[in-house]
């Protein structure tokens, strides 16, 4: 009797691990099957996105794209486009599928292990650890030998062109930065706008592009011009411009009103290149 008892008893337990088991797959293989059931649904438009909250993609979704303004993107279900996260944070969860790029402008990309993500990842993160004194003078003076390296390749490059820029910020610095701000503005919202879309995002790779030679050709002009405006003998252009980028690199290096500097002359900069047609065209009289 006993052995007849053991061995139904082994049965049993048997059946039960057995069931349970199976009752594993089949949850495991409904689990894929919903998975493939979302991504073979055409993508939806998603909710359009507010400024200052964050936008969540449900694990049941298929998005077209998924865009935050000054808040975090968290994608838990599938999106055919591109992920992007103005001013916050892009978190990408295990039972996710992104089939764009993934881009965070001021915050991090944080991807699950087990999600697929096909794109690119392009982040653009401030740097939140503390820095010790002997880092921050050499991180000063490194933002003032590249700015003085800039100068000078761009004195070298395109004298006159910098020169009819300096000679455009003479005429009244304060206009371009005010329309340096607008045009920055705009080509932001273009750039940022074409890049949601596969079809034009060169669009928004050749605008931000643009930007980026304004600023570097408008900073050897404000530069230029600093450097020309500094009472003494007459510079030379190379002399004038190193001159000009040492005064703006200390001053963009000062605590609290530093970033407001800089920010200030990197819209002039970008204000005078572009009004002036990136230094092609002659001051003119505003």
């Amino acid at each position: 009797m006993a052995p007849l008892f053991c061995v139904i008893s082994l049965a049993g337990h048997a059946l039960a691990h057995d069931t349970a088991e199976t009752r594993m797959l089949q949850e495991r293989v409904a689990h894929l099957e919903a998975r493939l059931e979302r991504l073979e649904r055409p993508p939806s438009s998603p909710p359009s996105p507010s400024l200052g909250a964050d936008t969540i993609v449900p694990v049941d979704a298929h998005w077209e794209e998924a865009v935050a303004w000054s808040g975090d993107v968290t994608v838990h279900g599938a999106v055919a486009g591109p992920v992007i996260a103005v001013g916050g944070d892009v978190w990408v969860g295990p039972e996710a599928r992104v089939e764009g790029n993934l881009v965070s402008l001021g915050g991090q990309i944080h991807v699950h292990p087990d999600a697929s993500v096909q794109g690119d990842r392009v982040g653009l993160s401030p740097s939140g650890r503390d820095v010790g004194l002997i880092e921050s003078a050499a991180r000063r003076l490194s933002l003032v030998l590249g700015l003085a390296a800039l100068v000078v390749l761009g004195v070298g490059l395109a004298d006159v062109r910098t020169r009819n820029i300096a000679d455009t910020l003479r005429q009244g610095a304060g206009w371009y930065v005010i329309g340096g701000g607008i045009l920055t503005a705009a080509a932001a919202v273009v750039g940022t706008v074409s890049l949601l879309s596969i079809v034009a995002a060169p669009v928004g790779v050749a605008v931000f592009s643009g930007v980026a030679i304004a600023w570097s050709l408008g900073m050897v002009g404000v530069c230029r011009w600093i450097g020309e405006s500094i009472p003494g003998a007459p510079r030379a252009p190379r002399s004038a411009a190193l001159t000009g980028a040492v005064v703006v690199g200390v001053l963009i290096a000062v605590p609290v009103v530093g970033p407001l500097l800089a920010v200030l002359t990197g819209m002039a900069a970008i204000g005078s290149s572009m009004m002036s047609r990136l230094g092609r065209r002659a001051a003119l009289d505003i």
